[in-house]
């Protein structure tokens, strides 16, 4: 044991062997030796000793806190759970205390129980006011229940002790962002890449909140490095990084790009609909060849029945059977996008490219003509026909002259007003469409936190 004391824990775990060996029934010589082997990386051979030490004296609080720590460093959250707790019961040492709670905020973060995970952190701060961390892990928990004022409040607290820790800067900035505040936020993402330049999330995270600021060149070149850093990043969804990609690929009009990616996330996820959704919006816009309108369609109908709730899916279905020349489908179809959600159906809140919904969709057929001039470049012919459209009544004539610029390939400044995707900068908002997609994902449109969670401190602390 004195080894183990001294830190010295390959010598401890050799001189606690033949220990065991003289006395088999040796409590503290397992739980000693269970120590030296967790410090020394053996997670499972320490385990092993732990449970022998506990099987000979069950009510030790100090065994059950050690594998506690160990399942933690597993994320075996439930049942460090369950053993931390059994150690508070038995635990009659206020230092061991506050490790115990500091491990199991952690497992309640991991779980989800952000509430336990609060109250958890408060006792750690109760005993400990300077235990900086947690004050991150309780930022984390509010930050995530959207509390971003007090998640901010205790993030800047911890940051007193560690203040180049770059995933309380990426917290507190995926905060500010859910405040609506885009300069702090920016400042605090800076910061961690400054303090984590290679770091993929924070990059993607940057990414989303240059896309809020329209800034989708800058957003992109964020998007693509954290790719090249961590190719695997695109599988993690709750991130959105394809999804975020092709967004920004369709605003800058680059069609077959998000194609390419939309059919990547399918290879990646052949049950994810909101992939199958990006690429049919892609196809539907991307008029170059004869089978786009069919493969948009055919993708269209796969995101609803894998996603039958999402309802700008009805809306780009609805904007395909009117190019098709099927209004009453299209009319059934736009009735269901506004039953699941109203504001799918607005002007302002579709997809990149989807000039005509704005329109009565019992006049579409005559534009559906005029969209085909544009298609073969015919821009003349088209302007010619939208004007003896514009004289049924319809006052869209800006609308109007957008898509004859925009589908020749000009996007004109002007055409670009009205088209373009509806962003609210001052609050942060998100475009609903992306909103929701990302959604679809998992990933909240407000936050992206990480969890900071390292090893516990303390005696024994893994």
């Amino acid at each position: 044991m004195v080894h183990v004391l001294r830190r010295e824990f390959k010598q401890g775990v050799s001189s606690l062997d033949r220990a065991i060996e003289i006395y088999p029934k040796f409590a503290k010589g397992y739980y000693y030796r269970s120590v030296a082997r967790a410090r020394n990386g053996e997670l499972d051979q320490a385990l092993v000793d732990i449970n022998e030490a506990i099987k000979i004296e069950p009510k030790e609080g100090n065994a059950y806190s050690l594998r506690g720590g160990i399942l933690v460093s597993q994320e075996k959250w439930d049942r460090a759970i369950e053993d931390l707790t059994a150690a508070l019961k038995y635990s009659h040492d206020s230092g061991l205390e506050t490790e115990i709670y500091s491990n199991r905020t952690r497992a309640w973060l991991n779980r989800g129980k952000f509430d336990k995970a609060i109250e958890d952190s408060t006792e750690v701060i109760k005993r400990d006011p300077k235990a900086y961390d947690a004050y991150f892990k309780r930022g984390t928990a509010w930050a995530t229940k959207g509390d971003y004022d007090k998640a901010i409040e205790d993030l800047t607290e911890g940051m007193k002790g560690e203040p180049d820790s770059w995933e309380a800067h990426y917290n507190r900035g995926s905060a500010w962002i859910g405040k609506g505040n885009l300069v702090k936020a920016l400042e605090d993402l800076n910061d961690a890449l400054r303090i984590s330049p290679k770091n993929s999330r924070v990059l993607a995270t940057r990414a989303k909140l240059l896309v809020m600021k329209q800034e989708f060149d800058r957003a992109l070149a964020d998007l693509n490095v954290a790719i090249d850093l961590e190719p695997r990043i695109k599988e993690a969804k709750n991130l959105g990084v394809l999804v975020l990609r092709i967004y920004i690929f369709m605003q800058k009009h680059e069609w077959d790009k998000a194609i390419a990616d939309a059919s990547e996330g399918i290879q990646l996820d052949p049950t994810e609909g909101a992939y199958y959704y990006a690429r049919a919006g892609a196809y539907l816009y991307e008029l170059k060849k004869g089978e786009e309108l069919g493969q948009a369609m055919r993708d269209i109908d796969v995101a609803i029945r894998l996603k039958p709730d999402f309802a700008p899916s009805y809306v780009v279905r609805a904007e395909i059977w009117s190019r098709q020349g099927k209004i009453d489908k299209a009319k059934a179809d736009m009735e269901k996008a506004r039953s699941i959600d109203p504001a799918s159906t607005t002007p302002e809140n579709k997809l990149p490219g989807m000039d005509t919904l704005i329109l009565p969709i019992e006049n579409k057929a005559e534009l559906n003509a005029c969209l085909a001039m544009i298609s073969r470049g015919d821009l003349r012919a088209a302007i010619t026909k939208m004007g003896q459209y514009l004289k049924k009544g319809v006052d869209s004539h800006a609308l109007i002259d957008s898509i004859a610029f925009a589908r020749g390939g000009e996007w004109q400044r002007d055409a670009t007003k009205i088209v373009g995707t509806n962003f609210d900068q001052e609050t942060g908002g998100l475009d609903i469409t992306l909103s929701s997609l990302l959604q679809s994902l998992g990933w909240s449109t407000h936050i992206g936190f990480r969890e900071m969670f390292g090893g516990s401190g303390g005696s024994h602390g893994i």
